[in-house]
């Protein structure tokens, strides 16, 4: 057993070992012979037994989940670090902080999502030790990275974007504007130039109306291409990959998690899925147990960090172990693959999103992969879980509550779906037919055809895609874009906080945000919401809720659509929220969190 002043070593994603209170020592002082040491590390607020060396500077933070007692202060970076610990190279800190394992706040005992460290054998061990109460007064220390995330004031789960990365157009030096437009005007006005300087006058033969016209036409033209070419340039928005933020450790939020997913099969998709790098936020309680996991998912445009603000209350309110909540392909930062590849496109579709969200919901849940290929589980009870689905994300909860209670493998229950303000095909949205898209290469296609349908692909990419890309780019590079588009979707938009506009402008950092928009875009496909809704309805012991705000301007439910609810399924529970648009849990959290435990 490790001594009370020596710390528990969490190993990370890239295949170090675990390490706490019931593994041997040997173990760990084998390794630290080794110079293999785990990028996180979890101290006891004594000073480490092992710190008599002088450790590298480290960048410490307080869990502010943890309960902690008015006179506590960390101890000093010095002494936060055992030798093991302090002879990682920089080279190995900058690698290691790949894993984004993080402490969900609470008021109690508190848990930890580790990224695929979870599901290596020691998960049930950790939560034991930490649940027992051995958790008070934990530090958290990690490796130091390039830039230290800041989090926001109102809202600390959330950081605010690098300093050295810009999520709009910067402007364009007031000299280089001179430049151009002087530029500009010698180009256009050429002519009169030449006249000057041959003739010594400025007298311009047959200068009319028209004319001038025509020539400051000519000239805005001109300036106007160079300054963007020039902006585009030299001040374009950044675009980063989701493993450099991770690298850095500069992931968007405290519960931010990147990790390789691959999707298991559901009710719809019995297919081997493709392994994909997925950003998730995961809130855990341990001291909670009615619901096993609540498992959310997010609207068209947004991503995970929309129930950033919400995950915690929901978690204590309804008494839930673990909050998941995962960006859809396409959106926020999960990996963009080719849609153009062989069953790329599938890959950006609501069932594949399915899918990733059944494999993190099982680990998380179970402690193991579908697979079989990681941790003992538990037990073997059906554990119970919530499912909550924003908008788009609607579809895709009831997809996946109908695929737990197919599936018994994953051993989880729907006990309650909640829909807020849900686009459903049939329902709240008007029947569409769509046909499979021509674009997508069939798993087998050769000769001719094959050469044909790269053809396609080709000039749609040049004449449709790009064009689009660019159009959306400099939309969404512009600095008032995300607070004009979510003051349409706030009932009262001066409720509209700054931190609720870097929510959602967050994620256009991405590397090929555009293109995974129009990815997903291209492969929606229609289908029957109304019988989906009806098959989730009549599951056993499942509730299903519905809430919309009685200001919801994106998608309306209006009386026709409250009559059709209470005629064809008059079990589902429906809450009208008054004064609140389309995102209600972010317009007002507590008013959410509080009526929707009233309705259950």
């Amino acid at each position: 057993m490790l001594g009370e002043d020596q710390p528990i070593f969490i190993g990370s994603k890239i295949g170090r070992p675990l390490y706490c209170n019931e593994l041997d020592l040997n173990r760990r002082e084998a390794n630290a012979q080794r110079n293999i040491s785990p990028p996180w590390c979890y101290h006891t607020p004594s000073p480490c037994a092992n710190s008599a060396r002088p450790a590298p500077t480290a960048t410490t933070t307080a869990i502010n989940s943890i309960p902690t007692s008015p006179d506590f202060s960390p101890p000093p970076p010095s002494k936060m670090r055992c030798d093991a610990h302090a002879r990682t190279t920089p080279a190995r800190a900058m690698r290691t902080t790949t894993a984004r394992t993080r402490m969900a706040p609470s008021t109690g005992p508190t848990a930890f999502l580790a990224g695929d460290a979870v599901g290596r054998g020691m998960r049930t061990s950790l939560f034991s030790s930490m649940a027992s109460g051995d958790a008070s007064g934990i530090i958290f220390s990690r490796t130091p990275v390039a830039s230290q995330p800041t989090p926001r004031e109102d809202e600390p789960n959330l950081y605010n974007i690098p300093s050295e990365l810009s999520a709009t157009y910067r402007r364009v030096p007031w000299y280089i504007n001179f430049f151009i437009g002087t530029a500009s005007l010698a180009v256009v006005g050429r002519r009169a130039i030449s006249h000057f300087i041959q003739q010594g006058s400025l007298q311009i033969v047959d200068w009319t109306v028209k004319k001038a016209l025509l020539f400051l036409l000519r000239y805005s033209v001109l300036w106007s291409v160079s300054k963007v070419a020039v902006q585009e340039g030299l001040y374009p928005p950044s675009r980063v990959t989701t493993q450099s933020l991770a690298d850095t450790g500069n992931l968007p939020s405290l519960l931010s998690q990147y990790e390789t997913v691959t999707p298991i099969s559901s009710a719809h998709d019995v297919n081997p899925g493709v392994p994909i790098g997925v950003h998730s936020i995961q809130y855990a309680n341990l001291k909670n147990n009615k619901y096993a996991a609540i498992y959310l998912h997010h609207g068209f445009g947004a991503s995970s960090l929309s129930w950033l603000p919400v995950l915690p209350s929901l978690v204590a309110r309804l008494g839930a172990r673990v909050g998941i909540a995962h960006d859809a392909p396409g959106f926020g930062f999960t990996d963009r693959p080719d849609a153009d590849s062989v069953g790329g496109l599938k890959q950006y579709r609501t069932e594949n999103s399915v899918r990733i969200g059944l494999a993190l919901l099982q680990k998380a849940v179970t402690g193991e992969s579908y697979l079989g290929n990681t941790t003992k589980q538990e037990d073997d009870a059906v554990k119970n879980v919530a499912i909550i689905g924003h908008s788009m994300g609607a579809k895709a909860a009831l997809l996946m509550a109908l695929s737990c209670s197919v599936d018994r493998k994953l051993r989880v229950q729907p006990r309650l779906v909640v829909l807020v303000a849900p686009a459903l095909e049939g329902i709240t949205l008007p029947s569409r037919r769509r046909k499979e898209s021509k674009a997508e290469i069939p798993d087998k296609i050769s000769g001719v055809r094959k050469l044909l349908a790269s053809v396609w692909i080709v000039g749609r990419k040049l004449f449709v895609d790009y064009p689009f890309q660019y159009v959306l780019r400099r939309l969404v590079g512009t600095k008032n874009f995300w607070r004009n588009g979510l003051s349409q979707a706030w009932g009262d938009p001066k409720r509209l906080t700054d931190s609720d506009v870097l929510r959602f402008q967050w994620p256009s950092i991405g590397k090929g945000w555009e293109r995974g928009i129009i990815s997903f875009s291209r492969g929606l496909q229609s289908s029957d919401d109304a019988k989906l809704l009806r098959d989730v309805v009549n599951l056993p012991n499942t509730t299903v809720l519905l809430l919309y705000g009685s200001r919801d301007n994106i998608v309306t439910v209006d009386e026709k659509v409250l009559h059709l609810l209470k005629s064809d399924f008059p079990t589902v529970k429906v809450l009208r929220m008054e004064g609140l648009g389309h995102d209600p849990f972010e317009e007002d959290k507590e008013s959410f969190v509080s009526e929707l435990v009233k309705l259950i």
